[in-house]
């Protein structure tokens, strides 16, 4: 998937910004209907993408209205469904007026950790630069309803048995008929394999992995991740070792 952040100035509403955020599943060819992602007057928006655990992030400058003391703070949303629905903005910094935060630069990781650069002027008025973390998987708390919680009644086992070699075992399970996907990615979030990819009535399913990619090649030892899907929906993920 493809995500595209653009900044605006509309031509009859200069002092304002818009955010336009849109995507595309087919390498470009065709893409989702625009949405503005305007939230205070957010500018020179960043995507960042976290492969084990599907979230997109969405990082702006949150500047105040124009004049001698404006501030222009760092923000974050972030979606869990490929960017139909969004979080609200949540301030990752404060400022004092007449400051402002410049130049981030974003980076996520296997280790489930987002890391956030940029610089900023400090008390003597000299450019530092400044690092900051936060945990990747966000909850539910403060945010619209019904737009980022997990699905009820569907749940995620852990393998067993884990470590294993050659072959382990997964266990969901449904609380009415749903569309499933369970996929297996590797430490860098490329997937290795699809174990279930439809629909299933509802009931406890278990689904053996061989430890082998979708082309029937065996993996190496390692760390991976499994992740299971409803509905579009994500329910959980959860980490193996497989030892040879």
């Amino acid at each position: 998937m493809i995500h595209l952040g653009v900044m605006e100035y509309p031509a009859n509403h200069l002092i304002d910004v818009f955010v336009w955020y849109t995507h595309s599943t087919d390498g470009g060819n065709t893409w989702s209907t625009p949405q503005t992602m305007r939230g205070a007057r957010s500018i020179f928006p960043i995507f960042t993408y976290d492969p084990i655990r599907h979230i997109l992030w969405y990082f702006l400058r949150i500047e105040s209205p124009p004049g001698p003391n404006a501030t222009s703070d760092l923000g974050v949303r972030y979606s869990f469904d490929g960017g139909n629905t969004w979080s609200n903005v949540e301030r990752l910094t404060m400022v004092d007026p007449g400051n402002g935060t410049k130049y981030p630069a974003i980076a996520t990781g296997v280790d489930g950790i987002v890391r956030v650069f940029y610089s900023m002027k400090d008390s003597l008025g000299n450019d530092k630069m400044y690092f900051q973390k936060r945990k990747s998987v966000p909850t539910a708390t403060g945010v619209n309803s019904g737009e980022l919680s997990p699905p009820e009644g569907f749940e995620l086992g852990q393998n067993y048995p884990n470590p294993f070699n050659p072959v382990t075992n997964v266990e969901f399970r449904l609380s009415n008929p749903a569309w499933v996907r369970l996929k297996i990615y590797d430490l860098m979030g490329r997937k290795v394999k699809t174990l279930v990819n439809g629909r299933r009535v509802a009931g406890t399913y278990t689904v053996v992995w061989d430890g082998t990619d979708d082309t029937g090649k065996p993996v190496v030892s390692g760390v991976y991740f499994y992740r299971l899907w409803v509905n579009n929906r994500f329910v959980a993920t959860r980490k193996m070792l497989l030892i040879r």
